[in-house]
């Protein structure tokens, strides 16, 4: 699913979407599914549609400072970091590449720092994204 905003509607700081999203208990229990994505993207007045996701599509969603916040099925991802949530929530603030191989660059919110992650080991795991254009 992508998730965009709505034509009229104010653009939320993204702590405050973070929040909202761990106030309902799904950050805090590690898993935030593709469904509870787009309940949030909803609660902020964004609509959401189907498309298919590349890492050239997030790469163009960030590309002007504006994080993606990305739902991901970890069981379905490589990733040693992420294979321990069922379902999850990660903060994209870009996509680069490192000889050839693409990695996306962001926040987990239950882990402290900046991390990179290969896309070989999101891409397949991608459920949701909400594009957030800082207000």
């Amino acid at each position: 699913y992508w998730a965009s905003m709505r034509a009229g509607v104010q653009n939320p700081p993204l702590d405050e979407i973070v929040g909202y999203a761990k106030s309902n208990g799904w950050t805090e229990r590690g898993e935030l599914t593709a469904s509870e994505v787009i309940d949030v993207a909803r609660h902020y007045g964004y609509d959401a549609q189907s498309l298919a996701f590349s890492a050239d599509d997030l790469d163009r969603a960030t590309t002007d400072g504006a994080p993606v916040l990305i739902g991901i099925d970890g069981t379905g991802s490589s990733d040693p970091t992420l294979k321990s949530y069922n379902s999850h929530m990660l903060i994209v603030e870009g996509v680069v590449d490192v000889q050839g191989e693409k990695y996306v660059v962001g926040r987990d919110p239950n882990r402290p720092g900046d991390m990179a992650w290969k896309w070989s080991d999101i891409g397949p795991s991608l459920r949701a994204a909400i594009v957030i254009r800082p207000g």
